[in-house]
């Protein structure tokens, strides 16, 4: 009885075992035959979208040429785009002010509220209504954000650093962050964007918050430099109180020649004074890193470098983030537009022959 009773055991085991690897067998079969069925799908989209494309192919390249043909014919014909660049450096976190003040201006002009754009940048409404744009970016490439990776490494502990990389640091860093900002300015008539660039400097340093930011920030250098130079002028006098001290040991030791000098007082003098010596040499590079911080600092935001004098001619458009020339992109549009167009003829084509199936 008690072997039989461990067979019986034994055969529910096989039983369960065998129940267990035909279900794990049955579920990579529909999970290989769902995935299948997705490429196979993908694939007949594939052939579908050739033979579409072979259909209508003469439709595709007489749209194509109408666009480069129409796209020529603007950048020829249509109203000049002249484009100057401008490259900033902010002193201050400035970033987001920045940014958000030049996403104001072109919605303004995306409305087309010249009046208001006048009003903003301190310009006559005419000249307002010959802006076109205004952009900004970083100009940092992946180098520059490299250093600054490293920097931001250094600056932290050891301990948080190990879990930040080089990609979770970029992903969470703004381009507004950055210290160096490129503006573009777009106008159909050159010489405009000089007051537009003051109006936008002077619009970001009138903001409270930098004006008394900036203040507190030189009140402090101003105090340390101030403490700096009291320590200097210490310092020079204590070297000139071992000076005369090492001057009259020496003219003691001429008028006796007998003296014998045991506490190595003029070397203890000698000492100090090149000790002091060098004091001086480390307060006075303090007051040069001083007073160029202060000279950074007296403008929240300052001009790098400019072209405005030099506005050239632009003839592009932004798609999908990249600048192309006016007959790629309009050969782009209208093939885009086109297929569009021929696909919903062709939906509707196939709704018209599924309802007379079904009548």
């Amino acid at each position: 009885m008690e072997q039989s009773s461990n067979n019986l055991q034994q055969n529910q085991e096989e039983v369960d075992l065998g129940q267990l690897f035909n279900a794990i067998g049955n579920f990579f079969y529909k999970v290989f035959q769902f995935i299948g069925k997705i490429l196979f799908g993908l694939f007949l989209g594939l052939v579908w979208l050739v033979f579409f494309i072979k259909k209508h192919i003469l439709i595709f390249v007489a749209v194509v040429v109408s666009g480069f043909v129409f796209g020529l014919i603007k950048e020829n014909l249509g109203d000049p785009i002249y484009k100057s660049t401008v490259l900033i450096q902010q002193n201050y976190d400035t970033g987001k002010n920045l940014y958000g003040l030049i996403d104001f201006y072109n919605e303004l002009i995306k409305n087309g509220d010249a009046e208001e754009l006048s009003q903003q940048l301190g310009i006559s409404e005419e000249q307002a209504e010959k802006i076109r744009g205004f952009d900004v970016s970083s100009t940092l490439n992946e180098n520059d954000k490299l250093k600054l990776y490293d920097e931001y490494v250094q600056s932290i502990d050891s301990s948080t650093a190990s879990h930040i990389d080089f990609k979770t640091f970029v992903r969470n860093s703004n381009d507004s962050d950055f210290k160096i900002q490129s503006i573009d300015f777009y106008f159909s008539e050159k010489g405009l964007s000089k007051p537009a660039l003051n109006s936008i400097i002077k619009k970001i340093e009138s903001i409270e918050y930098f004006k008394d930011l900036q203040k507190r920030d030189l009140g402090e250098l101003e105090a340390e430099e101030n403490s700096l130079k009291e320590s200097l002028e210490r310092s020079d006098s204590l070297q000139n109180v071992y000076k005369k001290v090492l001057i009259e040991q020496a003219s003691n030791k001429s008028g006796s020649q007998t003296s014998v000098t045991i506490d190595n007082t003029s070397k203890d003098n000698g000492t100090k004074e090149y000790d002091l010596y060098l004091n001086d040499i480390e307060l006075r590079k303090q007051l040069v890193e001083i007073q160029r911080e202060k000279e950074d600092l007296s403008h929240i935001i300052e001009v790098v470098s400019s072209n405005q004098d030099a506005s050239t001619l632009y003839y592009k458009k932004d798609l999908f983030g990249k600048s192309i020339s006016l007959p790629i992109f309009y050969s782009i549009v209208f093939t885009l537009v086109a297929f569009v167009i021929l696909l919903i003829l062709a939906f509707l084509n196939f709704l018209e022959r599924y309802k007379n199936k079904i009548e």
